[in-house]
């Protein structure tokens, strides 16, 4: 059976569980120091997307719609106690789309964190680049969103292995049609960084008109991946999110 959810915790032993989606390319281990930066009893659960980590040989899925289809069948055993779903850049509109799914089913979440990406409404800010060659494809994603370690460049191998996912995640997020879906009912809180071009501070305003519940949204300080470069801002903020004792979901 394919774990699509990785939890780094003791799962069985947890009171609230906080379900976290990567940004393009990324995987678990983004999340991996995240436990001990939460609240006692909240366990971190990460997605596991095909073509990366213990998946890698699986291939990689270009298309947010089924990716959010297989990750919403995949959470139906998961979400017998309160939880939160947490989407960076990519995985915020996953996240979003996840979380209509689960609507649907009537097992919402208590809240869903958007993190590092403009509301669905706003479309696409910037030109697409799934569609370059190789080199071309890194230099532009390093220069755009950052976050692709000095070793992996300096590893022409380790890169060639890494592509097709990166590639793959691209496309899933600049062929994203979200004409047509209606707001959700989740209450959001939405995280932007003071510096990202990706995500400009006001583009995350438009996350008011993706849900019919409250919306938050908070700047904190930093570029795309504020999250890394300023910690306990970004789990300060984050925190409030989280269920509570007693909540229930829906």
């Amino acid at each position: 059976m394919v774990d699509w959810f990785l939890p780094f915790g003791d799962r069985r032993r947890a009171d609230t569980l906080l379900f976290c989606l990567p940004h393009a390319g990324g995987g678990p281990a983004v999340f991996r120091d995240w436990a001990g930066r939460l609240p006692t009893g909240t366990v971190p659960v990460a997605l596991a997307l095909p073509g990366r980590g213990s998946r890698f040989a699986e291939p990689p899925v270009g298309d947010l719609d089924a990716l959010a289809d297989a990750a919403e069948e995949a959470m139906g055993e998961w979400v017998d106690r309160p939880f939160t779903v947490f989407g960076h850049s990519l995985g915020a509109w996953l996240g979003w789309e996840v979380v209509r799914r689960l609507e649907a089913r009537g097992r919402a979440p208590v809240r869903l964190v958007v993190s590092g990406r403009q509301a669905p409404a706003w479309g696409h800010l910037l030109p697409p680049l799934h569609g370059l060659d190789d080199d071309d494809l890194l230099r532009s994603v390093r220069s755009r969103y950052g976050g692709v370690p000095d070793e992996v460049l300096q590893a022409p191998d380790l890169l060639r292995a890494l592509l097709p996912a990166l590639r793959a995640d691209l496309r899933a997020l600049e062929r994203y049609d979200p004409r047509g879906h209606g707001p959700i009912s989740t209450p959001i809180l939405a995280l932007g960084g003071a510096s990202d071009r990706v995500a400009p501070p006001a583009s995350m305003d438009g996350w008011h008109d993706a849900t019919t519940g409250d919306v938050e949204v908070v700047i904190l300080p930093g570029g795309h991946f504020f999250f890394q470069e300023h910690p306990e801002a970004f789990f300060r903020a984050l925190t409030p999110a989280l269920p509570g004792p007693g909540q229930g979901h829906g």
